[in-house]
Protein backbone atom coordinates (compact mmCIF):
# COMPACT_ATOMS: atom_id res chain seq x y z
CA UNK A 1 0.00 0.00 0.00
CA UNK A 2 2.59 2.32 0.95
CA UNK A 3 4.64 1.34 -2.24
CA UNK A 4 1.57 2.37 -4.43
CA UNK A 5 1.25 5.53 -2.22
CA UNK A 6 5.07 6.33 -2.94
CA UNK A 7 4.76 5.94 -6.72
CA UNK A 8 1.09 7.92 -6.98
CA UNK A 9 2.82 10.78 -5.23
CA UNK A 10 5.60 10.78 -7.73
CA UNK A 11 3.67 10.61 -10.58
CA UNK A 12 1.93 13.56 -9.60
CA UNK A 13 4.79 15.43 -8.82
CA UNK A 14 6.29 14.08 -12.34
CA UNK A 15 3.17 15.37 -14.12
CA UNK A 16 3.60 18.77 -12.28
CA UNK A 17 7.07 19.01 -13.76
CA UNK A 18 6.11 18.29 -17.60
CA UNK A 19 3.40 20.32 -18.02
CA UNK A 20 5.33 23.66 -16.73
CA UNK A 21 3.38 26.90 -17.10
CA UNK A 22 4.12 29.73 -19.48
CA UNK A 23 6.02 32.37 -18.06
CA UNK A 24 3.89 35.42 -18.95
CA UNK A 25 5.87 38.21 -16.63
CA UNK A 26 8.48 40.80 -18.25
CA UNK A 27 10.73 41.57 -15.33
CA UNK A 28 12.28 44.74 -15.67
CA UNK A 29 15.11 45.24 -12.30
CA UNK A 30 15.93 48.71 -11.43
CA UNK A 31 18.83 49.31 -11.14
CA UNK A 32 19.79 46.88 -13.85
CA UNK A 33 22.62 44.60 -12.64
CA UNK A 34 21.49 41.05 -13.13
CA UNK A 35 18.74 41.56 -15.50
CA UNK A 36 18.85 38.85 -17.53
CA UNK A 37 19.26 36.66 -14.33
CA UNK A 38 15.50 37.49 -13.27
CA UNK A 39 13.92 36.60 -16.58
CA UNK A 40 15.48 33.57 -16.90
CA UNK A 41 14.02 32.67 -13.19
CA UNK A 42 10.31 33.89 -14.21
CA UNK A 43 11.15 31.84 -17.59
CA UNK A 44 12.19 28.92 -15.60
CA UNK A 45 8.84 28.92 -13.27
CA UNK A 46 6.74 25.55 -12.64
CA UNK A 47 4.39 27.65 -11.75
CA UNK A 48 2.29 30.55 -13.51
CA UNK A 49 3.56 33.90 -13.10
CA UNK A 50 1.88 37.42 -12.69
CA UNK A 51 1.00 39.23 -15.78
CA UNK A 52 2.54 42.28 -16.70
CA UNK A 53 5.69 44.12 -14.85
CA UNK A 54 7.25 43.43 -11.98
CA UNK A 55 10.41 45.75 -11.00
CA UNK A 56 12.98 44.53 -8.88
CA UNK A 57 14.95 46.43 -6.67
CA UNK A 58 18.30 45.17 -4.93
CA UNK A 59 20.61 46.14 -2.15
CA UNK A 60 20.15 47.88 0.94
CA UNK A 61 16.77 47.15 2.68
CA UNK A 62 13.41 48.66 1.30
CA UNK A 63 11.00 46.78 3.13
CA UNK A 64 11.31 48.57 6.47
CA UNK A 65 11.53 45.57 8.65
CA UNK A 66 7.96 44.85 9.05
CA UNK A 67 8.17 41.59 10.78
CA UNK A 68 10.49 40.59 13.89
CA UNK A 69 13.53 40.28 12.36
CA UNK A 70 15.16 42.34 9.17
CA UNK A 71 13.14 40.39 6.03
CA UNK A 72 15.19 39.39 2.75
CA UNK A 73 12.74 40.84 0.49
CA UNK A 74 9.05 41.90 0.39
CA UNK A 75 6.45 43.00 -2.81
CA UNK A 76 3.96 45.86 -3.29
CA UNK A 77 0.97 45.18 -5.14
CA UNK A 78 2.01 47.50 -7.55
CA UNK A 79 4.48 44.60 -8.59
CA UNK A 80 7.47 45.84 -7.34
CA UNK A 81 10.03 43.23 -5.71
CA UNK A 82 12.72 44.89 -3.23
CA UNK A 83 15.31 41.98 -2.45
CA UNK A 84 18.36 42.67 -0.17
CA UNK A 85 20.38 40.15 -2.41
CA UNK A 86 19.53 38.49 -5.48
CA UNK A 87 18.04 35.20 -4.40
CA UNK A 88 16.21 32.98 -6.27
CA UNK A 89 14.24 31.33 -3.60
CA UNK A 90 13.32 34.62 -2.12
CA UNK A 91 12.58 36.14 -5.86
CA UNK A 92 10.08 33.64 -6.09
CA UNK A 93 8.86 34.03 -2.78
CA UNK A 94 8.29 37.62 -3.48
CA UNK A 95 7.03 36.67 -6.72
CA UNK A 96 4.01 34.97 -5.00
CA UNK A 97 3.22 37.62 -3.02
CA UNK A 98 2.26 39.29 -6.38
CA UNK A 99 0.88 36.62 -7.68
CA UNK A 100 -1.41 36.21 -4.61
CA UNK A 101 -2.11 39.97 -5.16
CA UNK A 102 -3.22 40.33 -8.97
CA UNK A 103 -4.70 36.83 -9.38
CA UNK A 104 -6.26 35.03 -5.82
CA UNK A 105 -9.51 35.57 -5.44
CA UNK A 106 -11.10 35.55 -2.06
CA UNK A 107 -12.48 31.88 -2.99
CA UNK A 108 -9.27 30.94 -3.34
CA UNK A 109 -7.48 32.55 -0.80
CA UNK A 110 -10.16 30.66 1.54
CA UNK A 111 -9.45 27.13 -0.03
CA UNK A 112 -5.30 28.00 -0.01
CA UNK A 113 -6.40 28.54 3.80
CA UNK A 114 -8.34 25.80 4.63
CA UNK A 115 -5.33 23.12 2.47
CA UNK A 116 -3.04 25.18 4.65
CA UNK A 117 -4.79 23.84 7.91
CA UNK A 118 -5.48 27.19 9.39
CA UNK A 119 -8.88 28.03 11.53
CA UNK A 120 -11.81 29.45 8.93
CA UNK A 121 -11.63 32.61 10.55
CA UNK A 122 -7.87 33.26 10.09
CA UNK A 123 -6.95 36.79 8.14
CA UNK A 124 -5.10 36.06 5.33
CA UNK A 125 -2.64 39.20 6.04
CA UNK A 126 -2.82 39.33 9.63
CA UNK A 127 -0.21 42.04 11.20
CA UNK A 128 2.36 41.19 13.71
CA UNK A 129 2.41 37.82 13.32
CA UNK A 130 5.19 35.44 12.72
CA UNK A 131 5.90 34.46 8.98
CA UNK A 132 4.24 30.50 9.41
CA UNK A 133 1.18 31.84 11.44
CA UNK A 134 0.34 34.09 8.29
CA UNK A 135 -1.74 32.43 5.54
CA UNK A 136 0.11 34.51 2.93
CA UNK A 137 3.19 33.93 4.23
CA UNK A 138 2.77 30.30 3.56
CA UNK A 139 0.99 31.06 0.38
CA UNK A 140 4.45 32.57 -0.97
CA UNK A 141 6.32 29.73 0.65
CA UNK A 142 4.44 27.15 -1.34
CA UNK A 143 4.68 29.15 -4.81
CA UNK A 144 8.44 29.55 -3.98
CA UNK A 145 8.25 25.73 -3.68
CA UNK A 146 6.51 24.69 -6.33
CA UNK A 147 7.75 27.25 -8.81
CA UNK A 148 11.25 26.11 -8.09
CA UNK A 149 11.29 22.35 -8.45
CA UNK A 150 8.52 19.63 -7.71
CA UNK A 151 10.95 18.28 -5.19
CA UNK A 152 12.82 21.18 -3.97
CA UNK A 153 11.14 20.83 -0.40
CA UNK A 154 12.67 17.50 0.17
CA UNK A 155 16.51 18.78 0.45
CA UNK A 156 16.22 22.44 1.10
CA UNK A 157 15.05 24.76 3.68
CA UNK A 158 14.48 27.98 3.89
CA UNK A 159 16.29 30.90 5.26
CA UNK A 160 13.28 30.62 7.25
CA UNK A 161 14.28 27.47 8.48
CA UNK A 162 10.42 26.25 8.60
CA UNK A 163 9.40 24.97 4.56
CA UNK A 164 10.18 21.31 5.51
CA UNK A 165 8.27 21.55 8.12
CA UNK A 166 5.66 23.37 7.05
CA UNK A 167 4.31 20.98 4.08
CA UNK A 168 3.93 17.26 3.70
CA UNK A 169 4.37 15.66 0.73
CA UNK A 170 0.93 15.29 -0.41
CA UNK A 171 0.13 18.55 0.38
CA UNK A 172 2.34 20.38 -1.61
CA UNK A 173 1.29 18.67 -4.58
CA UNK A 174 -2.39 19.49 -4.06
CA UNK A 175 -1.01 23.21 -3.46
CA UNK A 176 1.37 23.13 -6.65
CA UNK A 177 -1.82 21.89 -8.61
CA UNK A 178 -4.26 24.69 -6.94
CA UNK A 179 -1.92 27.51 -7.93
CA UNK A 180 -1.77 25.99 -11.38
CA UNK A 181 -5.58 26.40 -11.68
CA UNK A 182 -5.64 29.84 -10.51
CA UNK A 183 -2.92 30.74 -13.52
CA UNK A 184 -5.41 28.63 -15.62
CA UNK A 185 -2.46 25.95 -16.29
CA UNK A 186 -3.97 22.68 -15.13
Amino acid sequence: MRTALVAIWLLALALIAVHEAEARTVVWPDPAPRAHLYQVWVNESLMPTPDGVVRVHTGPDRCGGQRERQPLGCAGSDGTVSLVKPWRHVFLHELGHIFDSWHLTDAQRRWFTRELRFPADTEWRPFNVPAWQSPSEMFATAYEECAYSPLWHLWTVTPFGFAERLFYRRQIARLCLGIKRVGGAA
